[in-house]
C-alpha cells in the first residue's frame, strides 16, 4: 500500500518498481570539493520530510561529495529505521571518488568495485538501480553489459540503467544484451527541462515507444534558471562562471540580446503559475511531470522548506490542460519538431 499523501506514483519504465513522481537528490554543494559540515544534518532533515510526504525514490552517486552523500544517506536511513522495501535507491558509477588510472569509466573493474564501495557507504546489501553515469568510449560495450549483468545476477542491484547516453548507444546496449541473453538496461537518467528538450522529446522517442524505457530526470529547474532568480542577479547562484553558463546555454535565454524577451516570458509564466495556484518553480517542475515518458524527477533541497514547496508541483501538474501546454510552448518557442503526447485529464496511462 502507498502512504496517504498527495504524491503521485509511477512505474519505472517497463519494470515492476513503483517510484514517486518526485525523487530526492543531492544538495547542489555536494558537487564541490568541500562540503559544509552542516550538510549531513540537512540531508537527514530533508530526506525525512520528503519521505513523510511520500517520496520513496532516492538518487545518489559515488562522486557526490567524493562519496559523502552516500554515507550521509546511509546514516539517515539507518537513523530513521526505514524498512528496505519502503524506498527505492539508485547510484551512479563512472567518476570514482578515488584518484588513479582506473578510477574513471565503466570497465568491469570500475563498475563492480565502484558499486561494492557504494554499498558499503550506503550500508545496504543492494541498490535498486545502478547507472553507468556516462558512455565509456574506451571500454568495449560488451564488457560494460556483462559487468552490469553480473551485478544483477549477484544481487548487488536489481536493475541497471544509463545516464547521458545517446539513444543509439542505449539501443546498441539493449540489442547486444538481447543477443547475449544478458540483463538489459531499463532506464535513462538525463537532463530535461523547459530549456533543454531536444534529446528527451526527440532522440529518445523510440526508446520510450519501442522499449518502454524508464527515465529519471535531473536538473528539472535548469540549475535554477527556471526559478527566475537570474533575471535580476546573474551571479545569484551556481551559474557565476563561464563553464556553467555555457553548459546551460546562458546566452540564449539570459544574454544581452535575449534578456528582455526572457523577462517578458517569465512574467507570463508567473501569471500561468498563479492561475494554477503555484509559483514559477512549481510550474517548471509540473511541466516536466506532465510528460508521460517521465518516470520521476530528481529534486535537490538546500533548505528544509523547499521540500514542501517543490512537492506541490505534483498537484500543479494535475491542473495542466492542453491549452496551458500550448501557451507555454508558444512562449518557449523551442518545441522539437516531433510532437509530444501530453495527457490532458485522468490517470497516467499505463505503458506496460
Amino acid at each position: 500500500m502507498q502512504p496517504k499523501t498527495d504524491m503521485e506514483y509511477r512505474k519505472l519504465g517497463a519494470t515492476g518498481i513503483t517510484v514517486s513522481a518526485i525523487a530526492f537528490g543531492p544538495q547542489m554543494y555536494m558537487f564541490g570539493a568541500q562540503v559544509p559540515p552542516e550538510t549531513e544534518e540537512l540531508t537527514y532533515k530533508t530526506l525525512k520530510r520528503a519521505m513523510e510526504l511520500g517520496v520513496n525514490y532516492i538518487d545518489v552517486a559515488e562522486f557526490y561529495g567524493a562519496g559523502l552523500l552516500e554515507t550521509y544517506i546511509g546514516n539517515a536511513l539507518k537513523k530513521m529505521g526505514t524498512h528496505r522495501e519502503n524506498f527505492v535507491i539508485s547510484t551512479k558509477i563512472f567518476f570514482g571518488p578515488a584518484n588513479g588510472v582506473n578510477s574513471v569509466g565503466c570497465s568491469r573493474k570500475r563498475l563492480i568495485g565502484g558499486l561494492k564501495d557504494s554499498l558499503k557507504r550506503l550500508q545496504l546489501d543492494y541498490v535498486d538501480v545502478v547507472f553507468a553515469s556516462r558512455y565509456d568510449y574506451e571500454t568495449d560495450l560488451e564488457e560494460v553489459c556483462r559487468a552490469m549483468d553480473h551485478l544483477v545476477r549477484t544481487e548487488k542491484t536489481l536493475y541497471w540503467g544509463t545516464s547521458e547516453w545517446s539513444a543509439q548507444q542505449i539501443i546498441s546496449a539493449i540489442e547486444l544484451c538481447e543477443r547475449l541473453n544478458l540483463y538489459k538496461p531499463v532506464c535513462e537518467q538525463s537532463q530535461y527541462n523547459m530549456f533543454h528538450r531536444e534529446r528527451f522529446e526527440g532522440d529518445y522517442a523510440e526508446l520510450f515507444e519501442k522499449y518502454k524505457y524508464g527515465s529519471t530526470i535531473w536538473s528539472p529547474l535548469a540549475a535554477g534558471l527556471l526559478t527566475g532568480k537570474y533575471l535580476d542577479d546573474p551571479n545569484a547562484g551556481r551559474l557565476d562562471n563561464d563553464r556553467m553558463k555555457g553548459f546551460y546555454n546562458w546566452n540564449k535565454w539570459f544574454g544581452p540580446d535575449s534578456i528582455e524577451k526572457t523577462t517578458a516570458m517569465f512574467k507570463e509564466f508567473g501569471e500561468i503559475a498563479k492561475s494554477l495556484g503555484g509559483t514559477i518553480p512549481q510550474l517548471a517542475l509540473a511541466w516536466v511531470l506532465r510528460n508521460k515518458d517521465v518516470s520521476t524527477i530528481i529534486c535537490a533541497f538546500s533548505k528544509l522548506e523547499q521540500v514542501d514547496e517543490n512537492l506541490k508541483a505534483v498537484q500543479i501538474a494535475q491542473k495542466f490542460t492542453p491549452e496551458i501546454e500550448k501557451r507555454i510552448n508558444e512562449l518557449l518557442g523551442n518545441q522539437p519538431k516531433r510532437e509530444m503526447d501530453w495527457r490532458a485529464h485522468g490517470p497516467r496511462p499505463s505503458r506496460r
